[in-house]
């Protein structure tokens, strides 16, 4: 069985690709509409929600040169600009309700979850499922928590801050 978000716009054809690989569609939560948003909109959002500097993060993802992507400064806003204005919108309340609710009634022995999609995790521990994160591309996202992780352990416990950690336990 796959589930994913409910989405308006690709709920048909969501439905379609996965009954044709033979597996059952689930789908789960509302839809956030986070990939129909224009890239004006998403500035907006994204200063509303406290994270202006937008561009840092996502205009330049050419690594080589830019020494800067592995300061703690730069880090620290690329985790809490991912958890403010991607990870907590696509893995909303409706849509890890929805999952945690499925899993529990279904009780599998394995959630694989998209490298994204952190209430595939939550949903595998609700119902004591075992748990995998699966790729489909380079793993900066693990490699930028790693080094943002390893920094983190240089501080003194009181000065850690670690926003996908605050997230994903509150």
């Amino acid at each position: 069985r796959v589930a994913a978000m409910k989405s308006v716009r690709h709920s048909a054809g969501f439905t379609k690709w996965v009954t044709d690989a033979g597996l059952t569609a689930v789908p789960v939560g509302s839809d956030h509409r986070y990939f129909g948003v224009s890239a004006e909109e998403t500035v907006q959002i994204m200063a509303e929600l406290g994270n202006t500097d937008l561009t840092r993060y996502s205009t330049n993802l050419d690594l080589a040169g830019r020494p800067e992507v592995l300061s703690r400064e730069f880090l620290y806003g690329l985790e809490a600009g991912s958890v403010s204005g991607f990870y907590s919108v696509v893995n909303d309340e409706t849509f890890t309700g929805g999952l945690v609710e499925f899993a529990r009634e279904w009780s599998p022995d394995i959630v694989l979850w998209e490298q994204f999609t952190f209430a595939g995790a939550v949903a595998a521990r609700a119902c004591g499922a075992a748990s995998g994160r699966v790729l489909w591309g380079s793993d900066l996202t693990g490699y930028f928590r790693r080094e943002f992780l390893r920094q983190m352990s240089e501080l003194e416990p009181e000065q850690r801050q670690d926003p996908l950690r605050d997230w994903l336990t509150e």
